[in-house]
């Protein structure tokens, strides 16, 4: 804050008597506020307006600290005001509120910034990144220990998504076991569309980031459709679970584990590990083209489906990784205008059409090109582990 703008709320102080003279260099401490409540129980919004306005064209910090601030008004944080949130603070935002923050948002990863079943809205370029943890989720959940289903995370994350991709912000999961009893769906809306991205902590056991349907709710785990707008699509480095990990069974519901709609952009889904759903492990749906690299899509009742709208002409590549079914297809290709690419270290294993099914394990009406380079020759062969029941209309390129 500049020496001037301090002067001018001092100088003001008559007219502002909650203003006291908690006015510091790190910014406009809420906790320092006279007259500010700090249970949620009153509204905290008028006092905030309040320091905003005096701010004017200057700008300034504002931190909440040290207490629960309720928000009963739509309020709009400039860009010329940062807004930091440290341990203690919160904002509790009232049901049809929209709290908006256009200034740069600070906050530690771990630390719950907002509750209440209001909405937030950031600005493009606000932060680089988001956390579902700011809404309250905690990976928690202990896969191996049923009794102990941990923090129901699921509105968080929602609310989470809603926030960071509609300001086109990456979010990131820290590592640990996010239990959800919801379906976690974000569908793109608006005219302009921006980028939705799911990064997670690490690939190895000890940082993964995992997402459990530990309530064995049917439909679909997660779900992104990007509604026909511009944009990317990334996940990556994320475990997707239907059941129990250490379970040689899968979930016995009817369930989805990811699912991809209506992309016009780019689709990459890299490091992945979808595992145990009583439905298709991956769903794509309407894409014009996708990157599967280095995943792994493994005992689900049925594999990878990609599913079209008929007509559109599109590509994908898969790269590396390991796709296998405990019944009907481990891929489904259902559009013959499509072209799908297999990469170096790729593998289709499993029981195909096991359990008297009479679906064939693959399924492929479009063009299939196989670029194994590490197995020269090989061809489908090289691809497709013995004994699975193969089905194409389409042509297969083995150069």
């Amino acid at each position: 804050m500049t020496q001037g703008n301090e002067s001018a709320i001092v100088r003001h102080r008559s007219s502002l008597t909650p203003i006291n003279d908690f006015i510091r260099s790190g910014g406009v401490h809420l906790s320092r506020v006279r007259g500010i409540d700090r249970t949620g129980g009153g509204d905290a919004y008028g006092k905030i307006l309040e320091i905003v306005n005096q701010f004017g064209t200057q700008g300034g910090k504002i931190v909440c600290d040290a207490g629960t601030y309720k928000i009963s008004s739509n309020l709009t944080i400039p860009a010329n005001v940062s807004f930091e949130v440290v341990k203690g603070g919160q904002l509790s935002i009232d049901s049809g509120v929209t709290v908006t923050f256009n200034g740069n948002f600070i906050a530690e990863p771990r630390m719950q910034c907002f509750s209440g079943s209001g909405t937030v809205v950031f600005g493009v370029g606000i932060t680089t990144e988001g956390y579902a943890e700011w809404w309250g989720a905690v990976a928690d959940a202990d896969v191996d220990a049923p009794a102990d289903l941990g923090t129901d995370s699921g509105a968080a994350i929602n609310a989470a998504m809603l926030a960071c991709f509609e300001a086109g912000i990456k979010l990131r999961l820290l590592a640990g076991t996010y239990r959800t009893s919801i379906p976690l769906v974000y569908t793109a809306s608006g005219v302009v569309k921006r980028s939705m991205v799911i990064e997670g902590a690490g690939s190895s056991d000890e940082d993964a980031s995992q997402i459990w349907n530990a309530d064995s709710f049917a439909g679909i785990l997660l779900k992104l459709d990007a509604n026909g707008l511009k944009g990317d699509i990334v996940v990556e480095k994320v475990r997707i679970y239907g059941g129990k990990p250490t379970d040689k069974t899968v979930g016995s519901f009817d369930c989805d584990g990811l699912e991809i709609d209506e992309s016009i952009e780019r689709v990459l889904l890299k490091d992945l590990k979808i595992d145990k759903f009583g439905g298709r492990g991956l769903v794509i749906r309407d894409t014009f083209g996708f990157s599967i690299d280095t995943c792994q899509v493994r005992d689900n009742n049925q594999g990878v489906a990609l599913i079209t709208d008929g007509s559109s002409k599109g590509e994908g590549s898969i790269l590396g990784g390991s796709y296998s079914t405990n019944e009907h297809y481990q891929f489904c290709i259902d559009n013959n205008n499509f072209t799908i690419h297999f990469h170096g270290g790729v593998k289709l294993f499993g029981i195909g059409d096991g359990v008297g099914n009479a679906q064939p394990g693959i399924v492929f009406m479009g063009e299939i090109r196989v670029r194994d380079r590490t197995n020269t020759g090989g061809g489908l062969t090289s691809l497709i582990d013995t004994g699975i029941n193969f089905q194409t209309t389409g042509q297969v390129n083995l150069g």
